[in-house]
């Protein structure tokens, strides 16, 4: 009976601090056999030990390496071989590697069948397979003036993750490809879209540009992929030829660009129209390597232990309300208890922008690539897709929804689409509500009317209008930048940030809600002044300021006393607070990336035990319901 065999190449990295431990477990042979399988001879893959990794120059975290690789290679290759790349950062200047030379700490796989022979001396036609920690390629090129490449990189990332999610079938342009080259794609031929556990990405033949003709000499198979996630960046690159190409083209010229783009365009439809076997290897074969590919990431690995342990009984709601505090890690949602138990992720998509909870305390309606989700917090099912507001040219940031207080409906300010709309909650409408452009957008406590920043006269200014489109209204006039207007608990109120005294100097700012008697509340002449909020009880406005020295937190009284930092006297940075419900803590982003809490009645502050693994952002309490009219009763 014939015999098949299936590969596998398994990397186990134990992770430790505040170094990283590396165990590399040997290639397994695994046979599917029908007869008694024979004992068959497993290499051992040794890995150099791991020097420590320093490059705080960035200001970055080191991202873990996955915890576990695995893929089949099933007739590529006779070996294979692990490798930690550490990290190369672009440090600048002439002793410095070129931009396009630098990458973050990754994982590296070379594939053999003669290992004593000469290695190919550009990498890009050695076959290996890369594994890249998204979060530190974005970061590798450290701070200004060093970053003039980081567009490149993120640029691609972005584009990768788009394009994974529209799939297009052309393309303008090179397909996204990392690392970056400073050649450019000439073909882009038998080009297909491949998923594997986790993650989904792109395939395609191409040649980059050296010199003339397309030869077997030159082309490869290249995959660019990303984890579901969008913790790892994957790139596979394998030289194939086929019978189809000359197998080297020396000295040809083109006598015209006309003649050499007639060359590609019939190249590439030539290569299209082979079939997978008409390639060596066949393509089929490393599309099942890509197919096959397992990556356990430690994200992935303490969340699964997280939610399959059994359900802890749930403590007494601290802050009011249920107690629950949701934020972003990796483009996605988590929920957990203001202690940090009961960590649970309540999505899977990974490009998330924004989120908001929605009055009730049920729903969370979050952006995602443009479009506009909702979910139940309960968990147990899928985004609901409720408007599609894709761009239909340029860049546009992120469309953040916000609630009406009764939480039927969501308010959208969609720049690209030139106008303020309503959208209900369960998808059945979208109408415009204003032909302006606006943003920072806010419905008053009781629904009737709502407050947005715009530039219909070209300076930023804040306007009001009736929540059906009527009476809209300037609320400020100066030639300053009017930003970030909140409502008070009793709607009589909006703070706003503006830097209408000393320009780019803000402070924050009072006045009544149709835009009377405005008053400086603040004198810190500060960078910028985020997103003030009101206490529960109107009586103190939490806020984020940008300095010289950092990014604080303070906290003031609606009087104007009391100004003090969150902190007092302590160097803890911040930013994103948000009051709990009954308003005695308030829950922030802290300096190391986490989550903590302060007690504003002892003023002590808790670092939240989310893993170290996870970065935690844009914490947002769930609100406490709203009393019924039985509960008044």
């Amino acid at each position: 009976m014939r015999q098949s065999l299936t590969w596998f190449f398994s990397l186990i990295l134990i992770v430790g601090l505040p170094g990283l431990a590396l165990q590399l477990a040997p290639p397994a042979k695994i046979a599917s056999l029908t007869s008694t399988p024979q004992p068959v001879p497993s290499p051992t893959v040794a890995l150099p030990s791991t020097p420590a990794i320093n490059y705080r120059y960035t200001g970055m975290q080191l991202t873990p390496l996955p915890q576990q690789v695995s893929f089949t290679y099933q007739g590529l290759a006779a070996d294979v071989t692990g490798e930690i790349q550490l990290a190369k950062p672009y440090a600048g200047g002439p002793t410095g590697p070129s931009p396009d030379m630098a990458y973050p700490t990754h994982l590296r796989f070379y594939f053999y069948n003669d290992p004593a022979s000469t290695p190919p001396t550009r990498v890009i036609w050695r076959p290996h397979l890369r594994i890249y920690p998204v979060e530190d390629y974005r970061s590798i090129y450290g701070p200004e003036p060093l970053q003039q490449a980081t567009p490149i990189i993120n640029e691609t990332i972005d584009r990768l993750q788009a394009i994974l999610v529209d799939r297009p079938l052309t393309f303008e342009g090179d397909i996204p490809f990392l690392p970056p080259v400073h050649d450019t794609q000439v073909f882009k031929a038998q080009v297909k879209y491949l998923d594997f556990s986790g993650g989904s990405g792109i395939r395609f033949i191409t040649q980059h540009a050296i010199g003339g003709s397309i030869s077997n000499q030159d082309i490869f198979y290249t995959f660019q992929g990303l984890t579901a996630d969008g913790q790892y960046y994957i790139a596979l690159f394998y030289p194939v030829s086929t019978p189809a190409l000359a197998s080297v083209v020396e000295g040809q010229s083109f006598e015209t660009s006309e003649d050499f783009r007639r060359h590609v365009q019939e190249s590439t439809q030539g290569l299209d129209a082979l079939s997978p076997g008409d390639f060596s290897p066949n393509l089929s074969l490393l599309d099942g390597l890509i197919e096959s590919l397992q990556i356990t990431s430690p994200l992935d690995q303490t969340t699964s232990l997280l939610m399959d342990e059994p359900t802890a009984p749930t403590p007494t709601p601290v802050g009011g309300g249920t107690g629950k505090i949701a934020f972003l890690s990796a483009g996605n949602i988590y929920l957990m208890n203001m202690d940090g138990s009961n960590l649970t992720r309540l999505t899977e998509i990974g490009v998330i922008g924004c989120f908001a909870w929605s009055p009730d305390g049920q729903k969370i309606a979050f952006s995602s690539n443009y479009d506009i989700y909702v979910i139940n917090a309960a968990g147990g099912d899928q985004p609901r897709l409720i408007v599609d507001v894709t761009p239909t040219h340029g860049d546009a940031a992120y469309v953040c929804p916000t609630w009406s207080a009764d939480s039927q409906q969501l308010l959208l300010a969609v720049p690209f689409l030139y106008g303020i709309y309503v959208a209900h909650a369960d998808g059945s409408s979208l109408s415009k509500l204003a032909d302006i452009e606006g943003w920072d957008h806010a419905w008053s406590p009781d629904r009737q009317t709502l407050v947005f920043v715009s530039r219909r006269d070209r300076e930023f200014e804040i306007y009001g209008m009736k929540t059906d489109g009527s009476s809209l209204t300037q609320l400020t006039d100066n030639t300053a930048r009017d930003l970030d207007p909140a409502w008070s608990p009793d709607g009589q109120t909006i703070a706003f940030a503006s830097d209408r005294e000393v320009e780019d100097k803000y402070e924050l700012y009072l006045m009544q809600a149709d835009g009377s008697n405005p008053r400086k509340l603040t004198q810190t002449s500060s960078r910028r002044i985020f997103r003030p909020t009101w206490s529960p009880d109107g009586q103190t406005i939490v806020y984020t300021r940008s300095s010289e020295d950092g990014v604080w937190i303070d906290l003031i009284r609606a009087d104007g006393t009391g100004y003090k930092q969150l902190v007092q006297g302590r160097d803890l940075q911040g930013r994103d607070p948000v009051w709990s419900p009954d308003g005695r803590y308030i829950a922030f982003r802290d300096d190391s990336d986490g989550i903590s809490l302060m007690d504003t009645q002892s003023q002590n502050v808790t670092q939240l035990p989310i893993p170290p693994i996870m970065s935690g952002y844009s914490p947002a309490w769930q609100p406490s319901p709203p009393p019924t009219e039985e509960s008044d009763q």
